[in-house]
């Protein structure tokens, strides 16, 4: 769950390249419909796994499970959100492939963006945000994956935040750090490496 999770939104970031206004992304996306909706399937397919890995990190935080809990609950909040986001640009998609210009759609989402899209990006950064830091700071608290793995889940957030203009790409710190989790999982050696 960990690493297919973390491998899908990596593929999902390198499959559509930054783009420096809307107007040229929604160009790229009408001469690339197909690509991009594999790569909106892509994003969708990491949701589940997504949400089952905080869940199951949840469950490790055995010193702060409270702490634990409410912040793999923010987490699938979040998840959701982005789920929904996804819902949205879909939807694009499919107006970029039944032959609608690129402007015309680009003009349709800034018209509905602000009651749709705006709070659905919301509900994903808002509480992924909070929630993601709050499991990591059980998980550490608890030992229970390396502190190497959770400094490298807030690197990840802090470079995901800095925008997709950023040459490196931001989920390769994400597969890093929850293959890094899972590994210690697997090999039974969360409290080794995490010493208090």
């Amino acid at each position: 769950m960990l690493v297919g999770g973390a491998s899908l939104q990596l593929i999902e970031e390198m499959i559509e390249p930054p783009f420096t206004s809307d107007a040229d992304r929604f160009s790229w996306m009408a001469s690339h419909t197909t690509l991009h909706a594999v790569d909106v399937v892509i994003g969708l397919a990491a949701v589940p796994l997504l949400i089952a890995s905080v869940l199951m990190l949840s469950g490790l935080a055995t010193k702060m499970s409270r702490l634990a809990r409410v912040g793999s609950s923010l987490c699938v909040v979040g998840f959701c959100g982005l789920a929904a986001v996804h819902g949205f640009e879909a939807a694009e998609v499919a107006f970029l492939d039944a032959g609608v210009p690129p402007q015309t759609v680009a003009l349709a989402v800034g018209q509905v963006q602000p009651a749709l899209g705006v709070p659905m990006l919301a509900m994903f950064l808002g509480a992924v945000t909070v929630g993601l830091p709050m499991l990591l700071i059980a998980l550490w608290r608890s030992h229970a994956v390396p502190v190497g793995a959770i400094l490298t889940a807030f690197a990840f957030m802090v470079l995901d935040f800095a925008g997709p203009e950023t040459p490196f790409p931001a989920h390769a710190l994400s597969f890093i750090a929850f293959t890094w989790m899972a590994a210690a999982i697997v090999l039974g050696r969360g409290s080794a490496t995490n010493p208090s």
